[in-house]
């Protein structure tokens, strides 16, 4: 006969098992033409490596060749546009494909910026009085692919100072001519123990869904984060929206502490 004391570890044991599972079962409700679109790709984050960037693989997808910039100092550039400014963080990543297909983003975050006149950057950002970077907490995310070379992508986040929730009012994704516009997905609370709702993005272009990915799982047991991708979204697109999940897993450090608000 098995001990008391292990009857009790046991039974705990398969009670988190079964509601792990339950968990699991309250996925993020993306548009159904994505779900019938696209497979589930759990998101594995590795541990930090030497240069300060996650290990991040989903699908067939994989980082590779990271590297961290230094803080800029006041005689650097950035864009190519002398400026004052301070980056406590910033890395160059390649994000690849099992097809051998690329994508580079340049991501430079806790933008503190000195400038009080406007200065054009480039054709993405104007700084100074009409600011669209205009504080320490914006991080800037630069993505082009080798699908389309010349067409940039640019990812902006804002995050309120003191708090968890990333407000999509502060919170573009962008090229020269075109938009993605992101739409905050979860489902109703549920957990017999810890009451919480799967938090979810969802990416759409041109009206049609390309991407979404649950970054939390509610229901207090388990823990799941995939991605989907749509098969009948443009291969580029595809490779974009890829770099958009993997950079914001990247800037918020799991997307475990952090929430979309719309």
């Amino acid at each position: 006969m098995m001990p008391f004391k292990y009857e009790i570890a046991l039974s705990f044991l398969l009670m988190s098992i079964s509601l792990s599972a339950l968990g699991q079962v309250r996925e993020v409700p993306f548009e159904d033409a994505l779900i019938e679109n696209s497979e589930i790709m759990t998101v594995k984050m590795g541990n930090l490596t030497n240069n300060k960037t996650y290990n991040i693989r989903f699908g067939t997808y994989k980082l590779t060749k990271s590297s961290i910039k230094k803080d800029y100092d006041d005689d650097s550039k950035f864009m190519g546009i002398p400026m004052e400014n301070k980056l406590s963080k910033t890395f160059y990543t390649t994000l690849l494909n099992q097809n051998g297909d690329t994508v580079w983003i340049d991501a430079a975050q806790n933008i503190e910026f000195k400038e009080k006149y406007a200065t054009r950057i480039n054709d993405f950002i104007t700084i100074g009085e009409d600011v669209l970077i205009s504080d320490k907490n914006i991080s800037s995310v630069l993505i082009n692919t080798s699908e389309k070379k010349d067409d940039y992508w640019l990812l902006i986040m804002n995050k309120t100072e003191g708090a968890r929730e990333i407000s999509l009012k502060n919170f573009s994704i962008s090229s020269r001519s075109e938009r993605i516009d992101p739409v905050v997905r979860e489902t109703e609370a549920y957990g017999s123990i810890m009451v919480d709702s799967s938090k979810g993005l969802e990416l759409f272009f041109n009206g049609e869904s390309i991407g979404g990915m649950q970054y939390k799982t509610g229901g207090g047991f388990g823990y799941k984060q995939f991605i989907r991708i749509s098969d009948k979204a443009d291969k580029h697109m595809q490779l974009i929206a890829a770099a958009i999940f993997t950079s914001i897993l990247q800037l918020t450090e799991g997307g475990i502490a952090y929430y979309f608000t719309e």
